[in-house]
C-alpha cells in the first residue's frame, strides 16, 4: 500500500508492538503544500502488532475500580496495570486498605514484585505510619529496608529514633540501603548528619556512586564544619575506607578555595 507511513514504532505496556500510520497519499510537505485539498486527513491507522503465543489481553477496569480490587492488580502481570492502581490507591490515600497493603508489605511469602508496589502505594498516598516504617527497617529485603529509609527521610524526617534507626544502616551490606541513607541523613532534623555521612563512607567500600552522592550534601557544609570533619576523618583506617579516601581530595579542593 503505497499510502502506508509509519510515523512512530513503540512496544507497548502489554509488550506488543505497536505502529502510528500516517497514511496518506502525500509522504512530504511539498506535494501537500501544493495540493491541500488532497491530504487525506481521515484514515489514519493504528497497528497492534502480537505475537502468537501472546494473544489479545483480557480488559482490565481501572477508573471504576475498588480499593481492594486495585490492590489485587498491584500483582497484575502487566506493568502498566500495576502502576496504575498503585497511583489510583495514592491519589486515593489508600483508603480502606492501609492494613492490607501493609500486610502484602510484610509478608516474606509476598512475591517481591508485588510488595514493592503495595508500599510505592502507601509511600505515594503519605500513609506510612511511624510503626510500619519502623518494620520496614527491619526486613530481610534490602530494597524494603531501602525504600524504609527514603520514606522516612521524606515523611517523619522529625522522628528522632526513626533517624537513629536509620543512621545505623549506614553500615548495612546493601548500597541501595547505604544510599538511602546518605540522602536522608541531611534531611532529619534531630542528630547529626556528618558522622552518618563519614559512617557511609567507611562502609561503602568500592561503590562508585555514594561518594558522589554524599560529596553533594556534605560540600554545603564546609568549610564551617572542616575542622569536626578533618578530627572524625584522624580516627579512620582510610586504607580500608576507600569511598571515603575518594572523597577527600574534593574536601581539600574545595578548602582551598
Amino acid at each position: 500500500d503505497v499510502w502506508f507511513m509509519p510515523v512512530v514504532q513503540k512496544v507497548g505496556p502489554d509488550g506488543c508492538l505497536y505502529v502510528l500510520d500516517w497514511y496518506d497519499r502525500y509522504h512530504c510537505y511539498q506535494d501537500a503544500s501544493a495540493d491541500p485539498e488532497g491530504v487525506d486527513r481521515g484514515h489514519g491507522r493504528l497497528y497492534r502488532v502480537v505475537h502468537e503465543a501472546t494473544g489479545r489481553p483480557d480488559a482490565v477496569r481501572q477508573h471504576t475500580a475498588s480499593p481492594k480490587e486495585l490492590v489485587a492488580q498491584l500483582d497484575h502481570d502487566n506493568v502498566h496495570v500495576r502502576e496504575t492502581a498503585g497511583r489510583l490507591l495514592a491519589e486515593q490515600a489508600c483508603a480502606g486498605v492501609v492494613a492490607e497493603l501493609e500486610q502484602l508489605v510484610l509478608s516474606t511469602e509476598t512475591p517481591k514484585r508485588h510488595r514493592l508496589h503495595a508500599l510505592w502505594a502507601l509511600i505515594g498516598g503519605q500513609v506510612v505510619s511511624t510503626e510500619f516504617a519502623n518494620q520496614l527497617l527491619s526486613d530481610s529485603d534490602a530494597s524494603i529496608r531501602a525504600w524504609g529509609v527514603r520514606a522516612i527521610g521524606n515523611l517523619h524526617a522529625d522522628q528522632p529514633e526513626l533517624a537513629k534507626r536509620c543512621a545505623e544502616l549506614a553500615t548495612d551490606d546493601a548500597p541501595d540501603v547505604q544510599l538511602q541513607v546518605a540522602i536522608a541523613a541531611g534531611k532529619f532534623q534531630h542528630g547529626d548528619p556528618l558522622p552518618i555521612w563519614l559512617d557511609v563512607l567507611t562502609h561503602c567500600r568500592d561503590d562508585p556512586l555514594i561518594p558522589h552522592i554524599v560529596w553533594q550534601n556534605l560540600h554545603p557544609h564546609l568549610p564551617k564544619r572542616s575542622a569536626e570533619l578533618l578530627n572524625l576523618v584522624e580516627a579512620i583506617d582510610l586504607e580500608q575506607a576507600p569511598g571515603l579516601a575518594a572523597m577527600l581530595p574534593k574536601v581539600a579542593e574545595k578548602l582551598q578555595d
